[in-house]
């Protein structure tokens, strides 16, 4: 097989992978906005069995609160876990192509290969969420490897793509963008890091004995919250201060990405809206996380296409003859 095709099967694979972790993290959206956490109890088991119990009666009562059973949330739980595993595996094949390339791309096999070892750590991690009873901070934690992942498989999909590194432009536009992009990039992990505070906040707000009516939760949760809103209109600016700059400065393809960033916040912006006013629908909730993931994720790409075609300019300068 040329080179070509096995670049070209390579890219195929990378896009399909990170397809596949957005959609697991979708799903981790799907679990935790219907409570489904601790469907399973344990880890790596379900109510100590391999298979999910069909019943009550299958549960050992003596290890476990059968008054917790709920058939519903342990099977929602199960199939998170199994599509967990299906993507380790899209991961694992994906660094294992990645092999393939490492004497063409040393980057793509390294960063495959990271993905793949942080996979195995997000495997553990979710054991500890489950064992912990979702203690605050160890979501926020497994949120935020999720994204890490994700970006390392965005950065080997892209690298691996040779006419996207290739395209040789003016460096000095794309270095007066690249300080707003890395300040909203920023800013807007922040506010995913905020955002799961506020919603494990939510969370535990549900688990006391008299739990507060949801609609009243988000006025509970104060500073965390207040700042969260804030810096939302803040990266509403910067998101709308990059896509005017981008057009203005008129750099080849660089204008597609600021503006699908731009749109993503104001979509941000409106599920945020409707969580605040309408009394936390879980519709809204999952939206809300895998808008975040989509927008962080853009962002990244966006910040990455700007560095390497900074990097492929610079190069081209120094080989051009005086």
């Amino acid at each position: 097989m040329s080179s070509e095709k096995n670049i070209s099967w390579f890219q195929k694979l990378a896009v399909t992978t990170v397809l596949a972790v957005l959609f697991l993290i979708f799903v981790g959206g799907l679990v935790r906005a219907s409570g489904a956490g601790l469907g399973c109890p344990d880890w790596p088991k379900c109510w100590g069995l391999w298979l999910p119990p069909s019943g009550v009666e299958a549960i050992d009562a003596s290890q476990y609160d059968v008054a917790q059973f709920n058939a519903t949330k342990m099977w929602i739980e199960y199939v998170n876990r199994l599509i967990g595993v299906a993507i380790g595996f899209l991961v694992l094949a994906t660094a294992i192509a990645a092999g393939f390339l490492a004497k063409q791309k040393p980057w793509v096999f390294t960063g495959a290969f990271l993905s793949l070892l942080l996979v195995l750590v997000q495997a553990w991690l979710g054991g500890e969420v489950v064992k912990s009873g979702l203690t605050p901070g160890v979501i926020t934690l497994h949120m935020i490897l999720a994204v890490i992942i994700l970006c390392l498989l965005l950065t080997v999909t892209y690298v691996a793509n040779d006419k996207a590194l290739a395209c040789e432009v003016d460096a000095g536009p794309l270095f007066r963008l690249r300080w707003l992009v890395i300040l909203l990039f920023g800013v807007s992990i922040a506010q995913l890091v905020l955002g799961s505070q506020v919603r494990e906040s939510l969370e535990m707000m549900a688990k006391v004995s008299h739990p507060i009516p949801r609609e009243e939760r988000l006025e509970e949760v104060g500073f965390v919250d207040h700042l969260h809103r804030s810096l939302s209109w803040l990266v509403l600016i910067l998101a709308a201060a990059l896509w005017w700059f981008a057009g203005r400065e008129q750099v080849e393809n660089t204008a597609r990405l600021p503006f699908w960033i731009l749109l993503s916040v104001v979509f941000q912006v409106v599920v945020g809206i409707s969580l605040a006013y309408g009394g936390l629908p879980p519709a809204a909730q999952v939206l809300h996380l895998i808008g975040a993931v989509v927008l962080l994720s853009l962002q990244y790409l966006f910040l990455l296409q700007l560095f390497l075609r900074m990097r492929s300019s610079q190069a081209s300068a120094i080989l051009q003859p005086a």
